[in-house]
């Protein structure tokens, strides 16, 4: 099945998109069952559920779009799917932490006592360049003893990083490759590997793939892409132009005021791309706040709050 290449909006007929990787979760029961299966060793789960969806809207009404998944299984293990094609920075790993910690803190919030908070389980499956001293295919994480390799046994967040790019290199390709070997090279290179048997997975997600090729969601989808790279078209813009302001900086004396104004007006029209992106309302308000208020607004972002909660600390600081 050939397929359009994986730059610019053709992304979006790939099965590496992550819109139609958690599309396959909630419509493909195989898929999350063998997922929640595979993380957890535990191979007498019978059946797992969506118990969140995070959403993204788009410009036009009744547009909601999933683009997280947050999946149960029927012994109450809580699991968190993640698919990553860019470039993981440290604010993605500080995300990917929060993500997991967040499922924890829901358990407490409905007064689950520690001793019986449930395991969490997280999935990142990365197609971008391998991070930085993480050499291989696979990798565990959890907290713990780093020097005398030593788990932290209430660490109940277990994340598995999967570099796709890296699969080549543990894993003979003209050699028969197992179930999750053969997902991981059919997102990875848009196509089933030629040299194993095909699995009944990866037949699945090909069928419902063309199910959303067919569908209104692949419409959606677009509509989403488009709005991303608007986004970071717009930011690449607003970097570029502080650093031409940069470099002018220094040779045009008289212009000190008129430079932090340009600053200053670059960081609250970034600031309100973010709240419009996150919360889908206008961060207009942000034009009146005070350098202080700006940097308390840039602590607060970051955390896991409403757009009510975060206006009303921002302007009251």
């Amino acid at each position: 099945m050939n397929k359009k290449s994986s730059t610019e909006l053709g992304i979006v007929e790939t099965y590496k998109y992550d819109y139609f990787f958690h599309y396959s979760l909630i419509y493909y029961d195989e898929l999350r069952l063998f997922l929640c299966r595979y993380l957890s060793h535990d191979q007498s789960i019978t059946s797992t559920f969506v118990i969140n969806s995070e959403t993204f809207k788009g410009f036009y009404e009744n547009k909601k779009l999933i683009m997280d998944v947050v999946v149960q299984d029927d012994k109450g293990r809580y699991y968190d799917f993640e698919m990553h094609n860019y470039d993981i920075k440290l604010e993605d790993q500080i995300r990917f932490l929060r993500y997991g910690e967040r499922l924890v803190d829901n358990q407490e919030k409905r007064g689950v006592e520690y001793i019986h908070l449930k395991p969490v389980y997280q999935m990142i499956i990365y197609t971008g360049q391998p991070i930085n001293n993480y050499h291989g295919y696979i990798h565990y994480i959890q907290k713990g003893d780093i020097k005398n390799h030593l788990f932290y046994r209430g660490d109940v967040v277990k994340t598995v990083l999967l570099q796709l790019q890296l699969l080549k290199e543990e894993y003979d390709m003209e050699q028969r490759l197992e179930p999750m070997e053969q997902l991981s090279y059919l997102w990875m290179y848009n196509q089933p590997h030629k040299f194993s048997e095909m699995c009944d997975l990866v037949k699945g997600v090909m069928k419902i793939h063309d199910k959303f090729m067919n569908s209104d969601e692949l419409l959606k989808a677009y509509e989403i892409e488009s709005e991303r790279l608007l986004i970071r078209s717009k930011i690449s813009r607003n970097k570029e132009e502080g650093r031409e302001e940069g470099l002018k900086e220094g040779l045009k004396e008289g212009r000190e005021e008129g430079l932090k104004d340009g600053r200053k007006e670059g960081q609250i029209e970034l600031a309100i791309l973010l709240i419009e992106t996150k919360y889908h309302k206008s961060g207009e308000w942000l034009k009146q706040c005070t350098p202080q208020q700006m940097k308390h607004f840039h602590e607060l972002f970051v955390r896991d709050m409403s757009y009510d909660d975060l206006k009303k600390n921002v302007l009251s600081y």
